[in-house]
């Protein structure tokens, strides 16, 4: 199987599958036959792995809703590249579990299949998926929700966006479509974007005080409420609202005396 996923074609394969009864010894606990399979998602997954990692691939793109995404992803082409091409687990690149994440999560709503196969990549870029179907709002986000997002899902939230913007490709047919699919464009290059040019910012920050630090200036012992006070001081940094040492030293003060 994941040798046929190297081959960009996906959704005919998987029609095959389906044909041939495949998809019961290869997800035996879904139970996928006599169910109707949509391959448009990863048809899509497909689409867009071609789009934003195969130079001059945009070329090609016929409609403006592709057109779109790649004139506002094409600029992260090579880094999204060097990002999917990167092998993980055994031989299976990052593009290749994120293509049998959305076969996966296509044949269950069981939100931990990939989980059960023991491939973690999979299984965090399924969770982020699912996280931004529910939860994402295009219209009102910061830096801190993308920390958030990314302090979760790890490198699986990247395969997450790029699963969210395929399912949402599908859906072209509905009153003011291309606004809202450029909304979530615009949504998924902001995460990309900090991921790729701003990950010691937004992704990663180095905290001003460290778990050490912390533990003398409260005066508590090394527990699950230093790793949650340190967090919030970086959320804190993120938002710009500390910035020195010292505006440290009196947020994690005040925080401790009011949160914890």
């Amino acid at each position: 199987m994941f040798k046929i996923i190297r081959l960009y074609q996906n959704g005919k394969a998987f029609q095959l599958y389906e044909k041939f009864g495949f998809l019961d010894h290869l997800f035996p606990d879904c139970n996928p036959s006599g169910k109707t399979i949509d391959t448009n998602w990863i048809e899509n997954t497909d689409r867009f792995a071609l789009l934003l990692t195969v130079k001059n691939y945009s070329n090609e793109v016929q409609d403006d809703f592709s057109a779109f995404a790649a004139s506002r992803l094409g600029n992260f082409r090579e880094a999204l590249r060097a990002f999917f091409d990167k092998t993980i687990a055994l031989y299976h690149t990052r593009r290749m579990l994120t293509v049998f994440a959305a076969i996966a999560r296509t044949l269950t709503d069981d939100r931990n299949v990939a989980e059960k196969w023991e491939m973690n990549f999979a299984d965090s870029a399924v969770g982020s998926f699912d996280h931004l179907r529910t939860n994402a709002n295009t219209a009102s986000y910061n830096d801190v929700d993308i920390y958030r997002f990314f302090r979760q899902f790890k490198e699986g939230g990247i395969a997450g966006l790029i699963l969210f913007l395929s399912y949402e490709f599908e859906d072209q047919n509905v009153p003011q479509a291309y606004k809202n699919w450029c909304e979530k464009v615009v949504f998924v290059q902001d995460f990309i974007s900090a991921y790729f040019t701003r990950f010691m910012d937004v992704i990663a920050p180095k905290p001003l005080l460290s778990g050490h630090d912390i533990q003398e200036l409260l005066n508590v012992p090394a527990g699950p409420i230093i790793g949650f006070v340190k967090n919030a001081l970086i959320e804190a940094q993120i938002r710009g609202s500390v910035k020195t040492t010292d505006e440290a030293d009196s947020f994690v003060r005040q925080y401790a005396k009011y949160s914890v």
